[in-house]
């Protein structure tokens, strides 16, 4: 069984590494000087739609299955192709991004391609380990990473320029509270949580992993969009395509340690391919349950290549962002209607049987 002490680390993880790679630069587009009070907006609203979703889905399946019980296999299919697809267009941002900054920080003289084939292996054996071992290893490596994330913080100080997020608002309330909506792509991840319902012992887990990995992750999210719109100021903010590498570039702590960022690289290089194996699991574990396939493990190798073979589609690193602006962002919308739609199905369908 999954419990709650595996769950919470992968979920906090799954939702963080966006943050990592690219995702405060979107804010900071959006909202200017108030991307962090748009990502407490956004952080809110993600804990509210979770709880009013978890209030109305009582049943220990996924959405998939749950999508099985109320209109048979064809419906299960059709529920199956949108979580297959919000996963991949979850994935596939993260997946390219990664071997791009690899390539930037630590090993600029090597062929992209070499780097995509490495993580590619690497995030299939991890995969191939199973969603247990993951969680386990989520649990032991993330305390690691929130030290070195904590360390990270505290040694930007010194740059840190309260002027810089004047004026309080950015760009106006209407970009935060409307235009921010769709920020809420960062926790469309969510829906690992819930394909994860019938790895766990009762719906206490996902209940509180969830809240948990909102909250925590939202926290993070917070702290380091603060700590970016403290270090730089705007417009220049929102030009950064690594926005939390350009924040590790500015630690120099003497000629001793004057490349915070190759640590810094190092760690986030774990945690995404933690993410990675994550979600090639997750996704043969969806293509399994929607194909009712009977082993799980040989979907892993196939999956690998069609999402890393997407992941190179786009040209350049640019034009994958611009990709995921125009698609990513709405990726919350389908996660959200299909637990509400699913979740209140099931549950009328239960409160008439009990009628009868």
């Amino acid at each position: 069984m999954f419990s709650e002490k595996n769950c919470v680390p992968l979920m906090i993880n799954i939702i963080f590494v966006k943050v990592i790679l690219t995702f405060p630069k979107a804010v900071v587009e959006n909202s200017g000087n108030a991307a962090w009070i748009q990502l407490i907006y956004n952080t809110l609203l993600a804990l509210l739609f979770f709880c009013a979703v978890i209030h109305i889905y009582n049943r220990k399946k996924n959405i998939i299955e749950v999508a099985e019980i109320n209109g048979g296999k064809p419906l299960k299919l059709a529920a199956g192709i949108i979580v297959i697809l919000v996963l991949i267009i979850n994935a596939v941002p993260v997946i390219r991004m990664f071997p791009e900054s690899v390539k930037t920080v630590l090993l600029q003289d090597m062929n992209t391609e070499i780097i995509v084939l490495v993580t590619a292996v690497a995030a299939a054996l991890g995969a191939y380990l199973g969603i247990e071992a993951l969680g386990r290893i989520h649990r032991i490596f993330l305390p690691v990473a929130a030290i070195v994330f904590l360390a990270f913080i505290l040694m930007l100080i010194p740059h840190y320029k309260i002027v810089n997020i004047n004026p309080i608002f950015g760009n106006g309330l209407k970009k935060i509270l409307v235009n921010g909506v769709n920020s809420l792509s960062l926790f469309s991840d969510l829906i690992i949580l819930n394909l994860l319902i019938p790895y766990t012992k009762n719906l206490d887990v996902v209940k509180k992993s969830g809240r948990l990995a909102i909250i925590t992750a939202g926290a993070a999210a917070v702290v380091t969009t603060t700590a970016y719109c403290l270090s730089f100021s705007y417009p220049a903010s929102a030009y950064f395509i690594m926005p939390v590498y350009q924040m590790s570039r500015l630690v120099n702590i003497s000629n001793f340690f004057s490349r915070f960022e190759a640590l810094f690289e190092f760690v986030w290089s774990i945690l995404t391919l933690l993410y990675a194996s994550t979600y090639l699991y997750m996704i043969s574990y969806a293509v399994q349950i929607t194909l009712s396939l009977k082993f799980l493990k040989p979907l892993i190798f196939p999956v690998t290549i069609i999402v890393f073979m997407i992941s190179l589609l786009p040209l350049s690193m640019m034009e994958m962002m611009q990709w995921n602006n125009m698609i990513g962002s709405f990726s919350y919308i389908p996660v959200f209607v299909l637990l509400l739609i699913f979740g209140r199905v099931w549950r009328k369908k239960k409160t008439q049987s009990q009628i009868k």
